[in-house]
């Protein structure tokens, strides 16, 4: 079996993968047009069928809502994204008091 660098590889994915999606958009397009059934586009494209598992890549999958967690310790949000909402009003006190007292040095 010949080793075929891994860029070659990806290259011809990526090749193959828009020419699915090119023929895919077709048969869209095709529907919505208003044209019957006969006259809709069939691709025949040698690869179209083999293609069909990447059908549904690119549409949006079903929203699941998530689990309510109660608050502790004034905390909004879970894990790394938590926000402690005293952390950000300390930031914002601070913050101000360096503009005021930038400015009063600049009016200085």
């Amino acid at each position: 079996m010949n080793n075929i660098p891994t860029t070659e590889l990806k290259k011809k994915i990526k090749s193959l993968s828009g020419g699915y999606r090119r023929e895919r958009f077709r048969e869209k397009q095709s529907r919505i047009t208003g044209s019957g059934a006969e006259d809709t586009y069939k691709s025949k494209w040698f690869a179209y069928d083999e293609f069909a598992f990447m059908a549904d890549k690119n549409d949006p999958g079903t929203a699941r809502d998530t689990p309510q967690q109660e608050e502790s310790n004034s905390t909004t949000g879970s894990g790394e994204h938590a926000i402690n909402e005293n952390a950000l009003e300390n930031v914002d006190n601070h913050t101000t008091e360096n503009v005021s007292n930038q400015m009063q040095d600049m009016n200085e």
